[in-house]
């Protein structure tokens, strides 16, 4: 789908969608409105929503929504906006002004379906965050989700799905080697797992592993005694 014009958003798609989304309808209402909102959010330029940025602010009510399923969808907006857009958006006042809060906010969520959303999402933009960012909103909930006994299968399976790539973008930043054992725990959770397909993700993930921590195996994480 191509963008879509400003024009048509003001005098079409708003009178359609504003209304919609409202917490005062049915839920199956609004997750049809927040269908709108977020296609039409998604197939316009920056320009655009700087232009009109009503269809954003209706994204960010999906974000404070107390159905935590509207709020995952959310989630799921900012991972495709990013995965979309992240070059056009590295290093603009929008970014990091009006999207990283929101984001940041859905990062902390209380339901782990919303915050696994957002980790997707942020994994986009990570290597560009800074040292200090990453370590203070993305680690904590990061360590969340590694956390097999506490966590739904379907949170583990995601995570057995991504759990590479993320590390693989941490260790730019050597947080890999930081919360080495956090990791490396949760990654011999996946490859004795009774779910198969977690076992494979493991298996999938072995270079990738191999390769970042072969010198590390059997050695303490920095700031730890060597015994």
């Amino acid at each position: 789908m191509g963008r879509v014009e400003v024009s048509y958003v003001k005098n079409v798609a708003l009178r359609v969608i504003q209304e919609m989304p409202s917490p005062k309808n049915p839920v199956a209402r609004r997750m049809l409105g927040n269908r709108l909102v977020t296609t039409v959010a998604m197939n316009l330029s920056e320009a655009s929503h700087e232009e009109e940025p009503v269809v954003f602010r209706l994204v960010m009510g999906m974000c404070q929504d107390t159905n935590y399923t509207v709020r995952r969808d959310g989630g799921i907006f900012f991972k495709e906006y990013l995965k979309k857009n992240n070059k056009e958006l590295m290093g603009t006042e929008r970014l990091e002004d009006i999207y990283l809060p929101e984001i940041y906010e859905l990062l902390n969520d209380e339901e782990s379906y919303v915050r696994i959303e957002v980790i997707e999402a942020i994994l986009e933009i990570l290597e560009h965050l800074s040292l200090e960012t990453i370590e203070t909103q993305f680690i904590p909930n990061f360590l969340k989700a590694l956390n097999i006994q506490n966590n739904h299968d379907e949170i583990i399976a995601r995570m057995a799905k991504i759990i590479g790539r993320i590390v693989h973008k941490l260790s730019a930043f050597d947080l890999h080697i930081k919360y080495q054992e956090q990791i490396l725990t949760f990654y011999k959770a996946m490859i004795e797992h009774r779910d198969e397909q977690n076992v494979l993700c493991g298996i999938t993930n072995l270079p990738c592993f191999n390769l970042l921590y072969k010198d590390r195996l059997g050695r303490p994480p920095p700031g730890t005694a060597e015994t």
